[in-house]
């Protein structure tokens, strides 16, 4: 898949696919967004 600011039906992944592909990349993805978090304050993040 080709990232190319377009987004069409056959760039979708199917549920069962998006199934799959989540409980394998779960923890990267998590690890991914813990990067990209700034806290600020005790009970703010972004």
């Amino acid at each position: 898949m080709q990232l190319t600011g377009h987004i069409t039906p056959d760039n979708l992944m199917s549920l069962e696919a998006y199934s799959k592909f989540r409980k394998t990349h779960k923890t990267e993805v998590i690890a991914h967004r813990r990067l990209r978090s700034v806290q600020l304050g005790e009970h703010l993040n972004l």
